[in-house]
């Protein structure tokens, strides 16, 4: 079943390849453009609720998870309307493991690329970059190393889960609606990282691939 399943999932991978995101580029205007240059701004306590968000994206919201790299425990993921930003991840003086997001901006986008961000702040504490061990980044290439990983290792991981968190037609809005952001500073352009996306869809299919071909070999 999981097989004749890749397959189709990968067949729609490959036709997904061909789309050009050149025509991607104007900004996403619902409710004006969203830039995320503000990663660092908090300007007040969590808020609670999910106002804003449609029912669909409350839904992948509220079904999302994401696991404490130290202890294996949920993280915990807070609505904070005061947000200046889709999402954030934190580390706590306390050393406790966050993820915030503002309802008002994560609900701009479609449920597939709403779970696609909270992936990539899980991401940020599973690679370690919440981690005070972990280097500081202090300049904006080591900053942008690190959301470029952020983004290969969420998505990655949506491709890559038995069974696939996103389908073709899932990868295809979040990689539209990506391509539609501002980006700048330490952000790639939206046409450039939604195209590093599309690049790290192929490394997934490929890696998913080998370990196939692995384990045939294996039972050989």
């Amino acid at each position: 079943m999981y097989g004749r399943t890749f397959a189709k999932f990968v067949f729609g991978f490959a036709a997904l390849l061909l789309v050009c995101f050149g025509a991607l580029a104007d900004e996403f205007q619902r409710g004006g453009p969203v830039s995320q240059a503000g990663l660092e701004t908090m300007r007040s306590a969590p808020g609670a609720g999910d106002a804003g968000l449609s029912a669909p994206a409350v839904t992948e919201i509220r079904a999302f998870s994401c696991a404490n790299p130290g202890t294996g425990a949920p993280i915990p993921v807070i609505a904070n309307q005061a947000l200046q930003n889709i999402a954030v991840s934190r580390r706590l003086a306390s050393g406790e493991l966050m993820i915030y997001y503002n309802p008002k901006y994560i609900g701009l986008f479609q449920p597939a690329t709403a779970l696609f961000w909270l992936e990539h702040e899980c991401m940020h504490h599973q690679l370690g970059h919440t981690s005070p061990e972990y280097p500081p980044a202090l300049t904006d290439s080591a900053r942008a190393a690190e959301e470029n990983a952020a983004d290969c290792a969420a998505i990655k991981k949506m491709v890559k889960r038995r069974p696939p968190m996103i389908d073709a037609q899932g990868l295809q809005t979040i990689e539209a609606e990506v391509a539609k952001l501002t980006g700048g500073g330490f952000y790639k352009t939206g046409p450039e990282r939604a195209r590093w996306i599309d690049g790290c869809v192929i490394q997934a299919v490929a890696e998913i691939k080998a370990e196939q071909a692995r384990q045939a070999g294996q039972t050989k």
